[in-house]
């Protein structure tokens, strides 16, 4: 981006902050230009350049840089800015998982409300609706839950109204694909613990890549587990095929030694 005509020398950032862009002033000193916090449930950016209109005059006129950055930093800003009713459900469920579903209940003022009566359905992918039965949570005074279990794929919503007494704090829709995800490729990180339930499942060994000499002993000293038995078609096998011919074979010569057709 062209040259920023000025900025206001900040000092040094922030437990938590994250520096995204810095300038140098004439001295030769670095002075933080942009930088990122979470406060609270929001988020908070500083942009300590002056007339950024520069950016937009000093640049060919189909450069769209300018408008991006205060575009996706006013939508990065605004995101995670919750609603007075909320609804939380975990991301990539498959079928068959447990899960829970989270409402969040707050006023005008994103007050929590400890006492709201909260009403939720469930709409199941093929337009079946199921009601939700919430209770408080215990680490949020606010915050209601349930357990599901999705047992098809396909898209689920949840719908859910919050009240105070007559009045209707608000509602909330949030849908969910269930099934649309591979756990394998979403998070291809070790995961040493799953490995040992494996092996030790399995009456194996699990083996950290240092102790890759250590395989072959433990293969020999391996206890043979009990196998389910396998079935197998015999005239699958060569040795089957070579008798059936050895015997057709013997009586096509026995038949012309003795003269029978």
């Amino acid at each position: 981006m062209p040259a920023l005509a000025a900025s206001a020398p900040l000092g040094a950032p922030r437990p938590g902050a994250s520096v995204l862009a810095v300038t140098q002033a004439p001295g030769g000193r670095v002075f933080p230009i942009v930088a990122i916090q979470r406060y609270g449930q929001g988020r908070s950016m500083i942009f300590a350049g002056e007339a950024s209109w520069r950016w937009k005059m000093l640049i060919a006129s189909a450069d769209r840089t300018h408008e991006f950055f205060w575009r996706q930093a006013a939508r990065w800003l605004a995101r995670p800015s919750p609603d007075p009713v909320a609804i939380a459900v975990p991301d990539g469920p498959e079928p068959g998982d447990a899960m829970s579903v989270d409402v969040d209940a707050r006023d005008a003022a994103f007050a929590p409300v400890a006492d709201a009566a909260v009403d939720a359905v469930l709409i199941l992918p093929g337009g079946e609706d199921r009601p939700l039965k919430l209770r408080r949570a215990a680490d949020g005074a606010a915050r209601f839950t349930t357990a599901i279990r999705a047992d098809q794929p396909g898209l689920y919503r949840v719908r859910a109204e919050a009240r105070r007494g007559a009045a209707v704090l608000g509602t909330a829709d949030r849908y969910f694909y269930v099934g649309g995800t591979d756990r394998e490729f979403a998070d291809p990180r070790l995961n040493e613990g799953f490995l040992r339930r494996v092996a030790r499942a399995s009456g194996g060994r699990y083996l950290r890549p240092g102790e890759v000499s250590q395989i072959v002993a433990s293969l020999r000293s391996a206890v043979p587990q009990n196998a389910a038995p396998e079935q197998r078609d015999l005239w699958h096998t060569p040795w089957a095929l070579g008798l059936v011919v050895a015997l057709l074979s013997a009586e096509w010569i026995l038949r012309r030694r003795w003269g029978l057709r």
